[in-house]
């Protein structure tokens, strides 16, 4: 219900609305109370209008719109609104976030999710969109198969679809504040989606240790092939020595410079935490052996994308494998993670190139691991979600390994919180390094 809420000095009694999904006010410019009662009176009759009136067609506007209606009583003016096609909307929106240096990652994504919204409302006016048409959009996404990758053939999963809408609504946000539609977005919120179908999967522990997966598998009789099954894992110390070792012998002693700077990679990996964009902008000149510093450049989490360095700590066992790669780059290269130089132009990054030889990475490392127990655990991402865990069973906090590596997960925090006490004292240096010399 409408009230008079105070007094401003230049613009005379405020009333607040919070009704019918509202929460706005209006600045009456009187100074009169009578006047601002009457004012109100008015925006409480039409409040109470629309509240017993679900048909109204107040239902079908916009949020300006609604307001315009319940604090002046003015109707829309349907030759005024905007004919925004969907199709429009969601490009008008992707190359709004790629204006604003969003990554090249997160507009890919953008395009991906999107295109299913495209196929089926391309032609379709934004502000025609109705509640019931979104149903009947999640209804037929429910029926849609997926036609690439190794879920070649399977339906969508609930999740999948509620990715989709969440970027739907996000395209159709983007254009209401530009000013292209005004959609009711609360229309979004009527949408209901079936019943996930729960698998064994399910009922495999997140993050546990590669060999405790490997055992659930057998105890709930799913094949080591399945999808999934391996992911959400971590290596314990044990598993990650014999992991790097296994990597050693195959890829260090082939003596080979691409097989070379591949374990030195995945070595870095594993002391740094870094992400596998990250490895393409590892320079010559971001190396300070010395002092066992290395600068990492970082672009994710960050909305202007600016990359940022920071810097980290390495282990003094991984200075020969960085100091030999280094000796054996061809003269002139600064990638130390990368073939060549391509995705260097001075001081700034080809954003598209480093994606592009970040994916070259992980089929690299896809091979790598051919012949090993650890071939179905295939991720780059696995190293840095092991470094956090082993920290925060040496007793560091969440903060301490967000400053680390950047990353700390509330669940994975949670998992090893009856770890920490008794480890509290414990270094990192002491998971991969033998030398006695300490590094925090």
């Amino acid at each position: 219900m409408a009230r008079i809420k105070k007094q401003i000095a230049k613009s005379g009694y405020v009333i607040a609305v919070s009704k019918n999904g509202l929460n706005t006010s209006l600045r009456t410019n009187t100074f009169k109370v009578r006047e601002a009662e009457k004012i109100c009176t008015g925006i409480s009759a039409r409040e109470n209008q629309v509240a017993e009136n679900k048909g109204h067609d107040f239902w079908s506007w916009g949020k300006k719109d609604q307001s315009q209606f319940i604090l002046y009583g003015l109707l829309p003016v349907v030759e005024e609104r905007q004919q925004l096609k969907v199709a429009d909307a969601v490009n008008r929106f992707v190359e709004g976030r790629r204006s604003v240096n969003k990554a090249f990652n997160t507009i890919r994504g953008y395009e991906f999710h999107l295109k299913r919204v495209v196929d089926y409302f391309g032609g379709v006016v934004v502000d025609d969109i109705n509640a019931n048409r979104l149903q009947d959009f999640v209804n037929w996404l429910n029926q849609q198969q997926i036609k690439t990758g190794k879920n070649r053939g399977s339906k969508l999963s609930v999740a999948s679809q509620k990715k989709i809408m969440a970027r739907f609504r996000a395209a159709v946000k983007w254009n209401n504040s530009q000013g292209f539609c005004d959609f009711n977005l609360q229309k979004f919120d009527a949408v209901s989606y079936a019943v996930e179908k729960q698998n064994l999967l399910d009922r495999l522990e997140k993050w546990c240790y590669f060999t405790q997966r490997e055992r659930e598998l057998v105890e709930f009789n799913i094949p080591f092939e399945a999808e999934g099954s391996f992911r959400e894992v971590i290596y314990s110390k044990q598993e990650l020595m014999e992991h790097l070792e296994f990597l050693k012998i195959k890829l260090w002693n082939d003596g080979s410079v691409q097989s070379r700077r591949l374990f030195a990679a995945i070595y870095f990996c594993s002391v740094t935490g870094a992400r596998r964009s990250e490895l393409t902008r590892v320079r010559v000149s971001d190396v300070r052996l010395e002092d066992l510093q290395v600068t990492i450049w970082r672009r994710k989490g960050r909305k202007d994308k600016d990359l940022v360095g920071h810097r980290v700590s390495i282990t003094q066992d991984l200075v020969p494998y960085l100091s030999g790669v280094i000796h054996q780059l061809p003269e002139g290269q600064t990638s130390i993670f990368c073939s060549d130089d391509a995705h260097i132009d001075g001081e700034a990054f080809n954003e598209q190139l480093e994606q592009s030889k970040a994916e070259y990475l992980h089929k690299q490392l896809t091979e790598a691991l051919k012949g090993s127990r650890y071939s179905r655990a295939v991720s780059w991402h696995l190293y840095r979600h092991t470094l956090a865990s082993m920290l925060l069973a040496e007793g560091y906090g969440q903060n301490v390994v967000k400053e680390t590596i950047g990353w700390c997960s509330d669940e994975m925090a949670q998992r090893y919180s009856h770890l920490a006490q008794e480890k509290r004292q414990q270094l990192i240096e002491d998971v991969f390094s033998s030398s006695d010399e300490k590094s925090g």
